[in-house]
């Protein structure tokens, strides 16, 4: 009858004479959609993994309905965005070092969240939120860095030593 009607979870007794009814539905509750070793190259040719979830709920029914393939196209459209993000930054964007995680994690969440709030084809969804669960760099750039910071921290406590070593040289001037 083109009545819109919304009912919560459960049976029902929809009132309506017998015969054959074609009925759609759509399921209002916030609902996750879990996307896996999604690999890309970033954009200095470093290999990069993402696995994450994109929490989502649908505000418009009525457009909803009208998409007959929208979560092969939702799946389908998160996982180019995520793969295009990967491309479009470098590798030490994405994976931070340590000690920082948090912050770039939280950082990447909410821009792929603002991308994926701008796509057109989900005027019918809300993305609430983007959960990035890991992200893995390329082993052999996330060895460079770490050799770097264990370098870096091997030149700083070797010039400390050597302060240490000329304030006590000048001391032993000074008493002298």
């Amino acid at each position: 009858s083109g009545r819109v009607e919304t009912y919560l979870s459960g049976e029902h007794f929809l009132g309506m004479p017998p015969g054959k009814y074609s009925i759609q539905y759509v399921d209002l509750r916030q609902q996750t959609m879990g996307f896996p070793n999604v690999k890309a190259v970033s954009s200095d040719a470093w290999d990069i993994v993402f696995n994450l979830n994109v929490l989502w709920q649908v505000v418009k029914p009525m457009r909803v309905i009208q998409s007959r393939n929208l979560l092969p196209d939702f799946e389908t459209i998160c996982r180019s965005m995520v793969v295009n993000f990967i491309r479009k930054n470098p590798h030490d964007q994405l994976v931070s070092i340590p000690g920082e995680t948090l912050l770039a994690i939280v950082n990447i969440s909410a821009q792929l969240r603002t991308i994926l709030q701008e796509v057109r084809i989900f005027d019918g969804l809300e993305i609430l939120d983007v959960l990035i669960l890991d992200i893995q760099g390329d082993r052999r750039r996330t060895e460079i860095i770490q050799k770097s910071i264990v370098e870096k921290t091997e030149i700083d406590q070797t010039l400390i030593l050597q302060r240490q070593k000329a304030q006590l040289v000048s001391e032993k001037l000074n008493q002298e």
